[in-house]
């Protein structure tokens, strides 16, 4: 699940099993982590909330814009109920000679 375009997790895994659902945020390369606007802080400020990738605020955002009763939104939905989603982050840098360096795997708190 999941294609990796913008304004979607890059991965959802789900684990028939264990009901577990695993978001995925991948990043090569030099590529440091996106943010997202909001919206409005409130109604009559011109100030706009941004949300880092990685956050709850972010994580959040993109689960509202999968449609509603839809097979993934019921999953998730439960997983999170269950406390049984997890928001990680795959990185891999380039080493200086351009071959693929360590790759960091990262719980998002």
């Amino acid at each position: 699940m999941g294609g990796g375009k913008t304004g979607q997790f890059d991965r959802i895994y789900y684990n028939e099993g264990t009901g577990e659902v695993v978001l995925v945020e991948c990043k090569g390369g030099s590529a440091g982590l996106g943010q997202r606007n909001l919206g409005k802080v409130a109604e009559d400020d011109n100030k706009i909330q941004v949300a880092q990738q990685g956050t709850e605020q972010y994580r959040d955002d993109l689960l509202s814009k999968i449609p509603e009763k839809s097979d993934l939104s019921n999953k998730i939905k439960e997983a999170l109920l269950d406390e049984n989603l997890n928001y990680i982050l795959f990185k891999q840098k380039l080493k200086d000679d351009g071959s693929l360096g360590d790759l960091l795997i990262k719980n998002f708190e």
